[in-house]
C-alpha cells in the first residue's frame, strides 16, 4: 500500500504562487505600486505566466530597492512556483542565502523545506530528506509548530512508504497526541488532525495492526463526513477497502474499492487496482492480470515506485512465464529489477540519514522546547491562535483557487469537446500581393497545393518531419516553404506542424478509448512527436489544458454515459 508524504507546504506554495501574477506592464512601471496591488493583480491574471513574470520581477525589484529582506524572500518563493525544477532550486537557494543569518519565525526553514520539496518532486528522496532535517532544526529553534508538523509528516510518510512501520507509528502517534492536546483542535486544527488520523491509519495498515487501523479509519470516515471533506473521505474509503482485504472480507473489500475508484487518481488509483487484483488472484488470474496491467500503466506514467510493485511485477512475470510469452517476461522482469533497485536504494539512504541525523537531535530538542512551551504557555497560545487563523484562511483560499481553476479547465474541455477539428484545417491568410515575399505565383500555388495534400493524407503524423526534409519532398527549398507558410498561413512552420498534430490527437481521443489508455509518451509518439514533453507543451499551448486532464474528463464522460 502506498502513502505519499503529506505536504501542507505544497498547498502553501500553490497559494503563494498565485499571489503575485499580473498584467501587461513592464516591471519599471509598477515600482510605485504596493505589494498588495501586485498580489491582487496576480490573482486577476493567475493563469498567464508570461504576464505573471512581470509582477514577480516587479516584486523582487521593489523589495530589493527598499532593502526589505523578508519581502524579497517571499518574492523569490513566489517566483520559484512558476519555474521549472532548475529555476525553482536556484530561487530556493537564494532564499536560504538571503535569510540564514536573520532571526525569523519562518525563514530560513521555509527555504530548506521549499528546496526539499522540489528535490522530492524531482525523485531525489535522499537530498529531500537532508534538507527537511535541516529545516526541522530551524523550526525547533524558532518554535514554529506548524513547520514542525509538516516536517514530521514528511519523514513519517517516507518511513511508512518503505516499511519502517514502528518508527513511522512513533512519529504519527506523537503528532496525533500533540494535536489532541490543543484546545478545540477538531475545529481549529481540523486539517492537521484529519491528516494525522490518515497517516496513523495507513501506518497501522502497512504493519497489519488491523484492530488499531480499523479504529482510526472509522474515526477518519466519520470526521471527514462531518466536515464534508470529500478528498479525505475517499482516502479513508480506500483504506477501508484495504482493511477489509486484510481481514479476508473480499466481498466487502471489492464494494469499498469499487466505490472509491472514480474518486481518486494517480498512485492512490494504482493502489486501488492492486488490491482488487489481489482479491481475484486465486479466483480468476486473468482479472488479476487485467488490474495489474492498470497498475503498471500508472507507474509508467508517474515513475513513482511503491512496495506493492514488487508483487505486481513478480505476479505478471510468473503469469507470462506459464504462457510462454518471452517478450512479456522480459518486459516485466526488467520492471521488477528496476523497481527493486529503486526501493532498496531509497530505503538504505533513508535509514542512514534518519538514524544518524534525525532521531537523537529531535528527542533532545523537543524535550527542551516542551519545557519552554510550558513556562511560556500564554505566549505560545497566542502564537497558536494566529497560526490556526492563518491556516484556516490559507485553506479557504486554496479551495477557492482550485475551484476556479477546475471551472476554467472544465470550460476549455467542453469547448474542445463540442468543436469538430476533423474538418478544421490550419487557416490560410489570403494576401493580395504574394510577390511581396519575392517568390513566383506558380511556386507559391504549387507549395500550397502540396500542403493541402500533406494535410489531407495526414502525413504530418510521421516521425522526424523537419523543414528541410519536407521542402525536399515538395521539390522546393526550405526558405520558400518557410516563407509561404509564414505568409499564407500566418504562423511558423513549427506551430503549423504542431497545430495539425494536436487537432488530430484531440479528435482521436474523443472516439478512440483504446488510445486514451495509452501513456502520454505513447500518445505523443502516435501523433508524430518525438517526446512527451514537447507534445504536452504543444497541447497546452493550443488548448489551455494538459492532455492528462483532457483524457481524464473524457473517461469520466464515458463512465457516466
Amino acid at each position: 500500500m502506498y502513502l505519499k508524504p503529506p505536504f501542507v507546504l505544497m498547498f502553501f506554495l500553490t497559494l503563494i504562487s498565485q499571489a503575485i501574477q499580473g498584467q501587461e506592464k513592464s516591471s519599471d512601471s509598477l515600482q510605485d505600486k504596493s505589494f498588495e496591488y501586485l498580489k491582487s493583480a496576480f490573482e486577476e491574471y493567475e493563469d498567464n505566466h508570461k504576464v505573471s513574470i512581470v509582477y514577480v520581477n516587479a516584486w523582487i525589484k521593489k523589495a530589493s530597492r527598499e532593502k526589505d529582506t523578508f519581502n524579497l524572500a517571499y518574492a523569490y518563493l513566489y517566483k520559484s512556483c512558476i519555474l521549472h525544477y532548475e529555476g525553482a532550486i536556484a530561487y530556493s537557494d537564494s532564499i536560504i542565502a538571503l535569510t540564514k543569518n536573520y532571526k525569523n519565525n519562518e525563514f530560513p526553514a521555509l527555504g530548506y523545506m521549499l528546496k526539499g520539496y522540489y528535490n522530492y518532486d524531482n525523485g531525489d528522496d535522499k537530498k529531500a530528506l537532508k534538507l527537511y532535517l535541516i529545516a526541522y532544526e530551524y523550526a525547533l529553534k524558532n518554535n514554529n509548530i506548524n513547520q514542525q508538523i509538516e516536517i514530521k509528516q514528511f519523514i513519517g510518510g517516507l518511513k511508512t512508504i518503505f516499511g519502517q512501520y514502528d518508527e513511522a507509528l512513533k512519529i504519527f502517534r506523537e503528532q496525533l497526541k500533540f494535536l489532541e492536546s490543543q484546545p478545540n483542535y477538531k475545529k481549529k486544527l481540523k486539517k492537521d488532525y484529519i491528516i494525522a488520523l490518515n497517516d496513523l491509519s495507513k501506518a497501522y495498515l502497512r504493519g497489519e495492526i488491523l484492530d488499531s487501523a480499523s479504529i482510526r479509519i472509522k474515526e477518519g470516515l466519520d470526521f471527514s463526513l462531518k466536515t464534508k471533506d470529500s478528498l479525505m473521505y475517499s482516502t479513508f474509503l480506500l483504506d477501508s477497502g484495504t482493511l477489509l482485504y486484510f481481514e479476508n472480507d473480499y466481498k466487502g473489500a471489492l464494494d469499498s474499492l469499487k466505490k472509491v475508484e472514480p474518486l481518486i487518481n494517480d498512485i492512490s488509483l494504482a493502489n486501488c487496482y492492486y488490491y482488487q487484483g489481489k482479491i481475484y488472484k486465486h479466483r480468476d488470474i486473468n482479472k488479476t492480470i487485467s488490474y495489474f496491467n492498470k497498475v503498471d500503466s500508472i507507474y509508467t506514467a508517474t515513475e513513482n515506485p511503491f512496495i506493492e510493485l514488487k508483487d505486481t511485477y513478480k505476479t505478471m512475470y510468473d503469469f507470462y512465464s506459464k504462457q510462454g510469452n518471452v517478450n512479456k517476461q522480459l518486459y516485466f522482469v526488467d520492471k521488477l529489477i528496476k523497481v527493486d533497485s529503486l526501493l532498496n536504494n531509497t530505503i538504505k539512504n533513508i535509514n542512514k540519514e534518519v538514524i544518524n541525523h534525525y532521531e537523537v537531535p529531535k528527542l533532545k530538542n523537543e524535550k527542551g522546547k516542551l519545557i519552554i512551551k510550558i513556562n511560556n504557555e500564554k505566549d505560545f497560545n497566542k502564537k497558536i491562535t494566529f497560526l490556526v487563523f492563518f491556516i484556516i484562511l490559507l485553506f479557504s483560499s486554496i479551495s477557492f483557487f482550485f475551484y476556479n481553476n477546475q471551472k476554467k479547465y472544465k470550460k476549455r474541455f467542453n469547448e474542445l469537446l463540442n468543436k469538430n477539428l476533423k474538418t478544421q484545417k490550419i487557416s490560410i491568410t489570403q494576401h493580395s500581393e504574394n510577390n511581396s515575399i519575392n517568390i513566383s505565383e506558380k511556386i507559391i500555388n504549387s507549395i500550397i497545393s502540396k500542403l493541402d495534400e500533406f494535410e489531407n493524407k495526414k502525413k504530418y503524423l510521421e516521425q522526424g518531419i523537419v523543414l528541410n526534409k519536407l521542402a525536399k519532398d515538395f521539390n522546393t527549398n526550405s526558405v520558400y516553404l518557410s516563407k509561404v507558410i509564414n505568409h499564407n498561413k500566418g504562423i511558423t512552420f513549427s506551430n503549423y506542424l504542431n497545430g495539425l498534430r494536436i487537432n488530430h490527437c484531440i479528435e482521436e481521443l474523443k472516439t478512440n478509448y483504446q488510445l486514451r489508455a495509452y501513456t502520454i509518451k505513447a500518445i505523443s509518439y502516435e501523433v508524430g512527436f518525438s517526446n512527451s514533453e514537447s507534445f504536452s507543451k504543444a497541447f497546452f499551448n493550443k488548448t489551455g489544458i494538459k492532455p492528462s486532464f483532457f483524457i481524464k474528463e473524457l473517461n469520466k464522460l464515458a463512465r457516466n454515459s
